[in-house]
């Protein structure tokens, strides 16, 4: 177990280190580092979310992970109004830190990276439900908190500009009509799978290496940022053991499902908050500073609960 926990954790953690460093030497410059998370974010995760989507089965126990993850993302975003508090002028992100999880830029590709490929459809069993609620109801709040107006056609058109978004539809379409499982039978089906293998490899790397590289600590605001993972995990840590006592007396989990879900409970919130909430500068270098640690959180801790629990 030892062996297999260092086998696992290690090249994440070199990953991690190979961005930290690549700052810090100037091997890369932010402008390089910003063009690469446009490649991840808008044509290596679309092909991942198609990837996983395009062949999915879905049935009762599905629906009822998915349910379950959207209740998460919500019940998480309404239990962080109470600690708003707490945080000064800087109370009205909390709540959209307590909920929301990063599915995409991270939760992918670190699920794959741990658990496998072949099971990548579990987790986006777990990141549909998240994705409803998130794009449905708080991304417009975020949109009404950031710009005072009601926030919904900015909403609609940032999720309708959003590649990974029609690459989830498109996947949905072909999953639930059972195209999908036609064209993976078919001759063209080992070739499809091959060619999105070949261009999503690299995704795993690439996006350690990001979270590795926007690790800034901030003396100025590290008591916050370490007062809003307290406040995060503990929340999480009561949706987890919610969710997974409900799910096991339905008799719908699975070692994958169980594996997805775990993944979703330890993921820092959306990345996208960080680019729309916060006037204040201190706000700003908050919640960059939360979401870089919290993904460096995740993607150790993930991996080590996986080998110890789970696998």
């Amino acid at each position: 177990m030892i062996y297999q926990l260092i086998q696992t954790i290690c090249p994440i953690i070199a990953a991690l280190l190979a961005g930290f460093l690549c700052r810090k030497t100037g091997v890369l410059r932010q402008s390089t580092v910003d063009q690469i998370g446009d490649l991840i974010s808008k044509v290596l995760l679309p092909l991942v979310v198609l990837k996983a989507f395009y062949n999915i089965q879905m049935d009762g126990a599905t629906a009822a992970v998915t349910l379950s993850a959207s209740c998460c993302v919500l019940a998480g975003f309404l239990a962080g109004f109470p600690f708003r508090r707490l945080f000064g002028k800087n109370g009205s992100v909390v709540p959209f830190h307590t909920g929301t999880f990063e599915g995409g830029l991270l939760g992918y590709s670190l699920y794959a990276m741990v658990v496998g490929e072949q099971a990548i459809s579990n987790f986006a069993v777990v990141d549909l439900g998240g994705c409803i609620v998130f794009s449905s109801a708080i991304l417009m709040m975020a949109q009404m908190n950031a710009y005072g107006k009601s926030g919904l056609a900015d909403c609609l058109d940032t999720v309708k500009k959003t590649p990974t978004t029609w690459a989830m539809v498109i996947g949905l379409i072909l999953g639930l009509s059972g195209l999908g499982a036609m064209l993976a039978a078919s001759w063209a089906g080992p070739v499809l799978e091959d060619t999105l293998e070949l261009l999503t490899d690299p995704i795993s790397a690439l996006v350690l290496i990001y979270a590795g590289y926007n690790f800034r600590p901030n003396p100025a605001v590290n008591r916050l940022v370490f007062r809003l993972l307290g406040v995060r995990y503990l929340i999480q840590a009561v949706l987890a053991v919610i969710t997974f006592t409900v799910l096991h007396l339905l008799k719908v989990l699975t070692p994958e499902t169980t594996a997805a879900l775990t993944c979703m409970f330890l993921l820092p919130p959306s990345y996208l908050f960080s680019a729309i909430l916060g006037k204040e500068q201190e706000t700003k270098n908050m919640m960059a500073i939360f979401i870089s640690l919290g993904s460096i959180i995740a993607a150790i801790a993930f991996p080590v609960v996986y080998v110890l629990l789970l696998a």
